[in-house]
Order: C-alpha cells, then structure tokens, then sequence
C-alpha cells in the first residue's frame, strides 16, 4: 500500500510540475510614439498666434534617438486677397526633421521660418497695398 501513495504521488508530482503554467517573456516591448506632427493652416495669422508650448507635450513620449517631423501648411480656401500681386504666399508646405532629444533646436527653427515666411507676407502685401 505505501508503494502504491508513494507512486500515486510521484506521479502526481510529475503531472502538475509537466503541466503547470508558466510565464514567457517573449522580449516584445511595445513602445507608442509620435513621429510626425501635422499642423494646416487657412491663413497666416494662425501661423503667427500658434501656441508652440504644445509642441513639446506630443512628443513627450518618445525615445530620444526617433526621428520626428513638423510639418507646417499653408492652405488658404480662397487663393490670395491680392489678384495683381506678382509675388503671392500660396500652398506651401514646409517639413522640420530631426531628433526627438532636439525639440527645442526643431521648435525654434519652425519659429524662425514661419515667422521669415509671415514678414515677407506682410511686405509684398504692403507695396500691392501702396499700387
């Protein structure tokens, strides 16, 4: 009889260290981030009011290595208010590339260019004015 509880417990030894559940790690890890942030706009003065302290809060999340991207568009539903201009601001699109760990070199540079593009607006927006 004891023969047989000691072979009944080996066996069930066996049966539930055979069968008994365990946890795999795969070496998946999932990571969500942001590669590219689109902003379209219908005039320039939304350009120039653009809050670039929200920037920052999409690509938070990122790894410092990933490339990321700004884009920047300009769209207008009507073409320009200046039909006699030679020189109009019209569609254009810009994209700004680089590192995430370089956002602030990448929101300042998108600054300095949105800013160039709003003042040459203004200028030729200026003398059609002065015609």
């Amino acid at each position: 009889m004891k023969h047989k509880i000691f072979l009944f417990g080996i066996i069930t030894f066996l049966a539930f260290t055979t069968y008994s559940q365990s946890e795999k790690n795969n070496g998946f890890e999932i990571k969500i981030g942001t590669t590219k942030l689109d902003i379209v706009v219908e005039n320039l003065d939304e350009l120039e009011n653009f809050d670039w302290n929200g920037i920052k809060e999409v690509f938070k999340s990122n790894d410092g290595e990933e490339i990321i991207t700004l884009s920047f568009a300009y769209i207008p539903k009507i073409s320009s208010k200046l039909p006699n201009s030679e020189i109009r601001i019209d569609n254009f699109k810009i994209n700004i590339s680089g590192k995430s760990s370089d956002i602030d070199n990448l929101i300042d540079q998108s600054k300095k260019t949105m800013e160039k593009l709003i003042k040459v607006n203004e200028s030729y927006s200026k003398m059609d004015n002065k015609n």
